[in-house]
């Protein structure tokens, strides 16, 4: 979760057009949900925010789908490119 804050905003500059600011990456990069979400969870947890239960149920099953709902997203991404065997591939 931690990797999100720090390696998100690298690679934003990282992958930045030539000639733009690295800065205003690194700021774009901040706003994007996978790097505010850590922080904005780092920031609770270190402040003492107690979730409710019915909070942390909801989260909990979330949480229990994404390794799913992961391998299914990549399996769309695989289908989605036409497979072709050749001599080069084999």
């Amino acid at each position: 979760m931690a990797a999100n804050v720090i390696q998100v905003p690298i690679a934003m500059v990282l992958v930045a057009a030539p000639g733009s600011r690295p800065l205003a990456s690194a700021l774009l990069a901040m706003k994007q949900p996978i790097v505010f979400a850590p922080l904005l969870a780092i920031v609770l947890v270190g402040s003492g925010v107690d979730i409710p239960t019915e909070g942390t149920r909801m989260l909990g099953l979330i949480g229990s789908t994404t390794s799913g709902v992961g391998i299914f997203a990549a399996e769309i991404t695989i289908s989605a490119h036409r497979f072709v065997l050749s001599a080069e591939t084999v």
